[in-house]
């Protein structure tokens, strides 16, 4: 058995700029007992440099570095492979963790230990030169009026996912590195959404945590990878297409029908709605994705109308 607790793992690409506030940030969180991985994706600005000086001064962060440009998610992987922590915590470099966020998550997942993932409240801030709102952190409640920590076995997910606006933000979580590579990592093929399957497959199949707090928030940058993927409007339709034929077609039979019944993706099957409907395996995602938009019209309906006989 390993006797690294915890690996958090990264995946870098000429993002020089980020690294100083993000490795000093990690580190002075991490225990003795963890370790920071970080693959660079053949930089050409002074990241390796910065690096390299971190690892100068501390032998918990290990550097490897790839001949040539191979992409997010493939270097995201190997990040995750030559990790070797009971858990794991896989970012981008240019979100920042919180006060918190190793010790108040560890503490969530060792005490309950047949849940495999744990994650915090999707927090975010906007990358921006204005020192005035540069430093907001906002935050989008995964479930509202919620103040203490949700405990979800497998069989009590579902319905978590299917009747509040609860998700899993990839960015605030820390998961069984076992359980990962049980997964293969992350499906290249998917692009942005490789974490959303991956832990929302782990989540429905094990079940999930989450802390109604900030620890991690992401930034809002133009030139981030899911931002420039979800511009292109031809690849943001092949990425969404993907993910739809990846849970409908290819994961087990278990799988699938916990991704229908969560009604995780009813968002990306309404907006592929013209690309889907002639092909009879999507059939039964559709129809369900359809009676919860009734179901969630008629439930605001009829509170409006409550209202207004008050």
């Amino acid at each position: 058995m390993t006797n690294i607790r915890l690996s958090i793992a990264i995946a870098n690409y000429n993002h020089g700029r980020f690294l100083q506030q993000r490795i000093s940030s990690i580190m002075s969180q991490m225990s003795s007992r963890d370790e920071l991985i970080i693959v660079d994706d053949a930089s050409t600005d002074n990241s390796c440099q910065i690096i390299d000086e971190f690892i100068r001064h501390d032998d918990r962060i290990k550097l490897f570095r790839n001949n040539q440009n191979l992409g997010v998610v493939k270097s995201a992987n190997r990040a995750i492979s030559e990790s070797r922590g009971e858990y794991l915590a896989s970012f981008s470099v240019d979100d920042v963790i919180l006060p918190g966020f190793i010790e108040t998550t560890m503490k969530v997942l060792v005490e309950n230990p047949n849940i495999p993932l744990c994650c915090s409240e999707f927090a975010f801030f906007h990358d921006t030169p204005q020192k005035e709102t540069a430093d907001i952190i906002y935050t989008n409640h995964l479930i509202k009026n919620t103040k203490n920590v949700q405990v979800y076995s497998h069989k009590k997910i579902v319905d978590a996912f299917r009747k509040t606006t609860f998700w899993i933000p990839g960015h605030t979580v820390i998961v069984k590195r076992s359980i990962v590579l049980d997964h293969q990592g992350l499906n290249e093929s998917l692009g942005p959404f490789s974490d959303f399957f991956l832990l929302h497959s782990i989540a429905l199949l094990y079940g999930a945590a989450y802390i109604p707090e900030n620890l991690s928030a992401l930034r809002l940058i133009g030139e981030s990878y899911s931002n420039v993927e979800s511009r292109n409007r031809k690849i943001s339709r092949k990425n969404e297409l993907n993910l739809i034929d990846m849970i409908c077609n290819k994961s087990s039979a278990d799988l699938r029908y916990l991704f229908r019944r969560s009604g995780l993706i009813n968002g990306y099957l309404r907006k592929r709605f013209m690309d889907l409907v002639l092909f009879p395996k999507y059939w039964d995602f559709l129809i369900s994705s359809f009676i919860r938009f009734i179901e969630r019209r008629t439930y605001k309906i009829g509170k409006r109308i409550s209202s207004m006989r008050r």
